[in-house]
């Protein structure tokens, strides 16, 4: 999930649960991703940056 911030796109949230076959409108559940933050630096860290494969760059996240 994305969200607009004062001019900028900030990732809020990634959906952490869904199903292709579910109605359109059944709701996702997304994880806050402010809240996971450290423990995703610490895992790129320790395992070195990957090469983006087009759709997914691995970056430093800040709260």
């Amino acid at each position: 999930m994305v969200c607009e911030d004062d001019g900028e796109y900030r990732l809020a949230g990634i959906v952490s649960a869904t199903h292709s076959k579910l109605p359109a409108d059944y709701p996702a559940i997304f994880t806050r991703v402010s809240y996971f933050t450290k423990w995703i630096n610490d895992v790129i860290r320790e395992n070195g940056h990957k090469k983006p494969n087009g759709l997914f760059s691995f970056l430093k996240l800040h709260n």
